[in-house]
């Protein structure tokens, strides 16, 4: 679309640790004479989105632009999903267009112990929109949808899903959509 964009790993998330590296990403223009420019690192990243998150369409929970504590996992029957949630964790995720609402949560979970998303706009502890209870599956690859009801949205968010439950791994998650 027009933008230039610098990849590259920072090791700031594991504190300089070893092989543990994040993915970072900055927007550049290029030099008058075609060169790439000085490019110097900063937290924030890319300030300014390409595009925004249609939330109506089925997307995959490993679309994340910031997360504390989660993981994910492969396999050949779901691909990949969002494993290793506890309570406390998160997920954001950015510039979701809301558009001029949504009145329905939908997500594809495996329980193993159950738990509540819940499901805020901008922050960690920003508007609750709605929390959806995950009950056990039967298993950490026995998927189920869930589904729960919102409260008024709309417009362009951040969007956070906040995991709660008891101790250790709650659920895993493959996919969430809006209606």
């Amino acid at each position: 679309k027009g933008n230039s964009y610098f990849f590259y790993h920072d090791q700031a998330l594991s504190g300089g640790e070893g092989f543990k590296r994040s993915v970072s990403v900055e927007q550049f223009n290029y030099n008058a004479d075609g060169t790439i420019p000085l490019i110097l690192p900063t937290k924030e990243g890319v300030e300014k989105s390409v595009s925004n998150l249609n939330p109506f369409q089925k997307t995959e929970a490993e679309t994340i632009a910031w997360s504390e504590g989660v993981k994910t996992e492969t396999d050949s029957q779901t691909g990949v999903f969002v494993s290793k949630i506890e309570s406390g964790d998160f997920i954001k995720v950015r510039n979701v267009d809301f558009g001029k609402g949504a009145k329905k949560f939908e997500v594809s979970a495996a329980a193993l112990a159950g738990g509540k998303i819940e499901i805020r706009l901008d922050k960690k502890d920003g508007l609750l929109l709605g929390v959806c209870e995950i009950t056990d599956t039967g298993g950490a690859n026995a998927w189920k949808t869930f589904t729960t009801k919102l409260s008024k949205n709309e417009g362009i968010h951040d969007l956070f899903f906040v995991f709660k439950g008891g101790e250790g791994e709650l659920f895993n998650l493959d996919y969430w959509k809006f209606n």
